[in-house]
């Protein structure tokens, strides 16, 4: 189990930072662009990848084994890459050369405590939701099965054809590979680790957020993760809310689409915004339309609806083609699936 654990904590603790470092190598030294810009950047990269390699391979019918094989054959040469491109800025990461005390403040502490508090009520205590009767039994069919959507997670049945609704967004079959490269269960990986990183992710682009609105004002930024921390906690007036989804199971691919990679396309369509010609920002921003397409049916439909808003308001602001142009690029893959999904 403790083996189980550290690759766990590897593969979703260090990996993403290293491949973040793709995108940090060539960005200004910023709080901004610091190692949790990166670490996000590099989750998001991870879902991305998942989702191109998935997709094909699901409507082909082929086993978890070969999509877990391929998809870690992708990160491990990216990993590669980035460690021979960016070597210097993955090593000031791991061997915190930046001066911490600069981004350290009473509220920003404060909003930590709250934080580490929020992730453990989800990762030691447990939450029980109805809907895991599909999400965390599609996961263990498909590893049990070595499988995706060969099975019906509800009876075991043998499925005819594919259920559109979920064909295009099985982020259960990430937590199933997840699971598979572990060694440890998906009703864990699901129910105890995965709140363990998401819960700290979601807040992780709520403090760049706040870094980009408050000009990296530590201060500012401290008491805005406070104030968005209170408003989770005290959100659960209705089931519907983001809180309520973001801290009780965000295990849920809706979850993760409504609690990070919706506030992850603000913050990253205005970082591209301000630096049009610099690809890789507009690279990051296609990887988490992918990512949005693959936590969830939604995210297909309102990933290119709140791209393509704020583009065009950017493009009328700055009188720039070039914003709109390479937001609708990035919103190809939101329609493509939504053509597939319509053919489906």
């Amino acid at each position: 189990m403790i083996l189980s654990l550290a690759i766990f904590g590897c593969l979703l603790g260090i990996v993403p930072i290293i491949l973040g470092s793709l995108y940090a190598e060539h960005k200004k030294e910023t709080a901004n662009n610091s190692i949790l810009s990166s670490y996000a950047s590099g989750m998001f990269m991870m879902w991305g990848i998942f989702q191109i390699i998935v997709i094909p391979l699901l409507l082909m019918r082929k086993s978890l084994t070969l999509v877990t094989i391929i998809w870690s054959i992708v990160i491990i040469a990216l990993c590669l890459l980035a460690a021979i491109k960016g070597r210097g800025k993955i090593i000031s990461f791991f061997t915190l050369k930046q001066n911490i005390k600069d981004y350290i403040s009473w509220p920003i502490i404060i909003a930590i405590l709250l934080i580490a508090f929020q992730t453990y009520m989800l990762t030691v205590r447990m939450h029980v939701d109805a809907d895991d009767a599909f999400y965390v039994a599609a996961a263990t069919t498909a590893l049990d099965t070595d499988s995706i959507f060969s099975y019906d997670a509800y009876t075991g049945e043998i499925m005819k054809s594919l259920p559109t609704r979920y064909a295009l967004s099985p982020f259960f079959a990430f937590t199933a590979m997840i699971s598979k490269i572990c060694g440890i269960r998906p009703t864990i990986i699901a129910h105890t680790l995965f709140p363990l990183i998401l819960i700290p992710l979601a807040y992780i682009v709520y403090s760049l957020l706040g870094s980009y609105f408050f000009k990296n004002k530590v201060k500012s930024v401290g008491i805005f993760l406070v104030t968005v921390s209170l408003l989770q906690l005290f959100s659960a007036f209705s089931v519907y809310t983001t809180g309520v989804f973001t801290l009780t199971r965000i295990w849920q691919g809706k979850s993760v689409l409504a609690g990070i990679l919706i506030p992850a396309i603000f913050y990253f369509a205005m970082e591209a915004f301000e630096e049009v010609g610099n690809k890789r920002n507009w690279i990051n921003l296609l990887m988490i339309m992918f990512a949005g397409c693959m936590v969830s049916s939604m995210g297909i439909a309102l990933g290119a609806i709140t791209l393509g808003l704020l583009a065009l308001v950017a493009s009328v602001r700055d009188k720039s083609i070039k914003i709109l142009v390479y937001s609708i690029l990035c919103c190809a893959p939101n329609m493509i699936y939504a053509v597939i999904y319509l053919l489906m």
